[in-house]
């Protein structure tokens, strides 16, 4: 708890102190398609699990560098995760039937990406590639015996395209979809490493 106090207090003070700076700020929303490379290291298989889908909202704040460069600072919720189906038998080895165990983690997450940004008249197509670093979030929904061990910081890069259009309506709406990918692995030990995969789309207003 301590470490997100810290973080976010640094995040705002940073915006903050550099608010005559700050060009334009802005919401996004959109949904977040996740699962878990999971790879055992004694055996010659993997395990593949199947990809969910989730939310995600950021609120960020744009810097202009020069003229096409912009820096970007986002703070904002993911949810990752993945789900499996698993066949139900009785004790004779007959099918009852199927269900899906599905596993939610939810970060706060933290993005710090310079962007190449190009206007045209009335739309202006962008890329992005950045640092950015999830820390995990306790929600009453945690109670898995994976969730409890996973670590509860990742580092790593996101990087996307997005397209942002004026003229619409007072403020700019923009659409972009990006990849998240962790340096580190949610959980590693003797026998396995499992580390997050996931995409994000979302549509966003810009003031």
């Amino acid at each position: 708890m301590k470490c997100w106090v810290v973080i976010i207090f640094t995040f705002c003070i940073v915006t903050t102190s550099n608010a005559q700076l700050i060009d334009n700020y802005g919401v996004k929303l959109g949904i977040s398609y996740s699962n878990i490379d999971h790879h055992f290291l004694q055996m010659f298989s993997d395990y593949d699990a199947d990809y969910t889908y989730g939310w995600s909202f950021s609120i960020y704040a744009k810097q202009r560098i020069i003229e096409n460069i912009i820096l970007i600072s986002e703070i904002g919720y993911i949810q990752k995760g993945y789900q499996d189906d698993f066949i139900r038998s009785n004790q004779f080895g007959e099918k009852l039937g199927k269900f899906t165990v599905r596993e939610r983690f939810d970060y706060l997450s933290i993005k710090l990406v310079p962007t190449y940004e190009h206007s045209f008249k009335s739309f202006s197509p962008y890329i992005f590639i950045g640092p950015k670093i999830d820390i995990k979030m306790i929600l009453d929904n945690d109670h898995s015996d994976l969730i409890e061990k996973i670590n509860k910081t990742q580092l790593g890069l996101t990087y996307g395209a997005g397209l942002k259009v004026s003229k619409i309506i007072p403020y700019a709406l923009l659409i972009e979809i990006n990849s998240n990918y962790d340096f580190d692995y949610i959980f590693k030990n003797n026998f396995a490493e499992i580390r997050n995969i996931s995409y994000e789309l979302k549509i966003g207003v810009e003031f």
